[in-house]
Formats: structure tokens, sequence, C-alpha cells
């Protein structure tokens, strides 16, 4: 171990170009008046989940002004940044409209810091503490940077940087996104399929978004094309969805997927598409309703296969537990098994069965308690815990990996309806553990 510890802090000297995070500050400002701020962040080729904090002293607010894609939030004094993918791009540069409130007086000292994923560890960058000088009256704001505004992962490393002033003391109007989707269903070139075409005009919406279409019973759909975004379809409540983790730039988007008959199903009469779309507009998630439209000029024979989609069949170690015990006592799904309405919980899931299973041999056989099932896609899903926490869940997770449920994971709902993840943690503003 200490050989593998020795070859890997060598490699990362070597071979890795250390993260470093470049400040862009005023060395002071008028009471009363606002700057831009610039960190610009060196990852190299880094990517996945990251987040910059900054903690504002007391008399100074921030905005968002240019977050690179990421979720921007403001909880008292500290400002947060959150990618669920950061840019590819080797430098990051996020940029802040800092108010100074007109009470403000004396030295205000800034402090940050950039976290990010390597090798499945956190690993954690600060930069060094900026001192803005916040001067009365009305005297010009000085624009000469302090040269020690800057950090790297190496203490020896510093870098100058030169600051940049907004000569602007006027307070922009905050202007919220006029969103607007049309959808267009038109008969398929194959018999029992509709082509379905959704023209978002997002003008300036950015961050995470989400698309989602309840399609009819009897019909299942397929993603064709989705704008840098992730499609997946539950035939458990018939939602085709669209996922954004962070929007592009383009102010509209166009979004096209398939629906066709599923074999075997009794078709919902008259068939009818409805959806929404979901937005951030100032950190607050906001909906807009796509307008219903009836599926017409299809003819009505089935000729598509619905086959499930794929599901982490975990049985504990290939084994049926309803074979080590007499009976099958698989329990329903009740109102009390499933988190309230309106809530995001994260459960633990044990283990999916095909034919059922014997919740009390399962329970008995790995030490569980409180499990419950729940049928979904054809497979009858244990699961346990109900958290409002991610942690919590993660650490119930690992105490049951020790029982000899190895693959355990964890699993979302919201409104009692099961979520990717990712979508809860966004939803609640939590964050990833490993």
């Amino acid at each position: 171990m200490f050989i593998h510890a020795l070859t890997i802090t060598i490699y990362q000297l070597f071979f890795v170009d250390p993260v470093t995070i470049k400040t862009n500050f005023p060395e002071s400002a008028q009471a009363g008046s606002q700057f831009i701020a610039e960190v610009t962040i060196s990852k190299g080729s880094l990517a996945g989940f990251s987040k910059f904090q900054m903690e504002l002293p007391e008399g100074l607010t921030a905005e968002e002004s240019d977050s690179k894609g990421g979720t921007f939030s403001i909880t008292g004094q500290t400002v947060k940044i959150i990618w669920t993918s950061v840019p590819s791009t080797p430098d990051v540069t996020v940029k802040f409209r800092i108010t100074v409130k007109a009470a403000a007086s004396g030295d205000k000292t800034i402090q940050g810091k950039y976290s990010y994923i390597e090798n499945n560890v956190k690993q954690q960058v600060e930069f060094s503490p900026v001192t803005i000088k916040v001067e009365a009256g009305s005297e010009p704001v000085t624009t000469n940077a302090n040269p020690e505004n800057t950090n790297t992962v190496t203490p020896e490393t510093t870098n100058t940087v030169a600051a940049t002033t907004d000569p602007s003391t006027t307070r922009p109007e905050v202007t919220s996104p006029v969103v607007s989707v049309v959808r267009t269903v038109t008969p398929g070139k194959s018999a029992n399929t509709y082509e379905v075409e959704l023209k978002v005009k997002k003008d300036g919406a950015k961050g995470f978004a989400k698309l989602q279409e309840k399609i009819p019973y009897g019909y299942m759909a397929t993603g064709q094309k989705a704008g840098e975004s992730t499609f997946t379809f539950s035939s458990s409540d018939h939602i085709a969805k669209f996922i954004w983790t962070s929007l592009p730039a383009e102010d509209e988007l166009l979004v096209t997927y398939k629906i066709m008959r599923a074999k075997g199903k009794p078709r919902e009469t008259p068939a009818f598409v409805e959806g929404e779309f979901n937005y951030l507009d100032n950190q607050e998630t906001k909906k807009y309703l796509i307008a219903k439209e009836e599926l017409t000029g299809g003819s009505a024979e089935p000729v598509a296969t619905n086959t499930p989609e794929p599901v982490n069949n975990n049985t504990p170690e290939k084994t049926n537990p309803e074979t080590t015990s007499g009976g099958n006592t698989t329990e329903p799904v009740t109102a009390a098994n499933i988190p309230k309405e309106g809530a995001v919980m994260y459960v633990v899931q044990v283990g999916a069965f095909k034919n059922g299973v014997n919740v009390k041999a399962l329970s008995n056989r790995y030490g569980l308690s409180g499990v419950r099932t729940e049928m979904q896609d054809g497979f009858t899903k244990c699961i346990t815990g109900k958290h409002n926490e991610y942690k919590l869940a993660r650490d119930s997770r690992e105490t049951i990996k020790t029982k000899g449920v190895s693959d355990a994971f964890v699993a979302a709902y919201n409104s009692g309806k099961r979520i990717t993840v990712q979508e809860a943690l966004m939803i609640t503003s939590q964050k990833w553990y490993r």
C-alpha cells in the first residue's frame, strides 16, 4: 500500500498538472458601488462533478454574471457554483457582480475554494484570501490588482493578475426568461408510429432543465434527438423524459422522439400526449405546461414490442431468497412505503426479482430490517430506509454491503415516483458522497 501511494504521489507530481485558482479583484472599492470579480480555475483535463464556493464578508453581496453552465446560488454570505459536469476547457473563468453596501467600511476579506473528484477521491483547492479596502465618499475606485490574490495547489507558485472594475454603479434589472414550447405530432413512416417534434424557446434560461411527456397507455416512446440531454422512458408510469444537466447556449432547442404501439397492450382511446418543461429562473424552478395533443392518423394494430427498460437485477449473491424459505410473502407497496407527496426521499435497493421474493427470508438471511417491495417493470424491487439526506442513505448502503449485499445502491423518489439520484441531489441542493 505504501508503494502504491508513493507511486500515485510521484505520478501526480511529474505527470499531472496541479489545479490552480487565479482571482481578479480590485484592491479597493467605494461603499455603495459595484464591480465585476473574476475567478479562473485552471483544471486541465478534469471532468465530472465539481463545485466552487466563495465566502463573502458582511457588507458585500454577489449576483451571477457568468457561471459557465453551472448552477449559481447564494445562501447568506456563501456563494456556490455547482457543475454536474464541469466544462471540458482547461481553464474555466466565472464572473460575479459584487455589490458593496452603502454602510460598509474597512477591510473586507474574501475566501474561497474549488472542490472536485479525481480518481474517485474528493480534492479541494483554496485560493489565497483577497482583501478589499472599502472607501467612503466619492473617491474613484482603485483598479490596481492585488498581486497576492492567487493560489495553486503547490504553495511555491504564485500568479499576478490585473483587476478590472465595472464603472457602472446601477444595479441591472433582473429579467425572467420567456419560455415557450411548441409540439408537432405527425404519423410516422411505419404503421402505428408517430414522430414528435418539440421546439423549445428558452430565452436565455440555463442550468438544469427537464422536459417530460406523458405517453398514453398502450404506447411506448424512443428518443431520437435530445440536444445534449439524456433520454429515458419509464414503461411503469409512461413518462418520456429528457434531462439537461446544463442547457446548451442556443436559444431554441429541437427535441424529437418516436411514439409506437406496444404489442399485447390495450390502448387508450382517445390517445393524448401531454407534457411539461421544467427550468431554472433565478435559482427557482419554473414549469411550462405543453398543450395536450391527440394522436391521430395511426393504425390501431399493435406492432411494437414493449421491452422493459434495463433494471439492475441485483439479486444478492445471485440467489433468489424465495427458495430459502417456503411460501411467497411479498409485501405490497403501500402509502407508508413510498415517500409522501412533494417530498424527495432516498432509499437503498437491496434486490430486484423477476418472480417475486420472500421478504422475511431475505431480511433474515442478510440481517436487514424494514424491507419493503414495489413492482416496477415486471420486477419486484426490495428497498429499505427512508432518508431525506443522501449522505444518510449512502451510509446505510455501506452498512448493508458489509452484511453481504455487495451490489446494494441508493435510489431516490420525488412525490412518490422514482427519479435519478442526480435529479434528487439537484432538487434538494445536496452533494454527492462516494
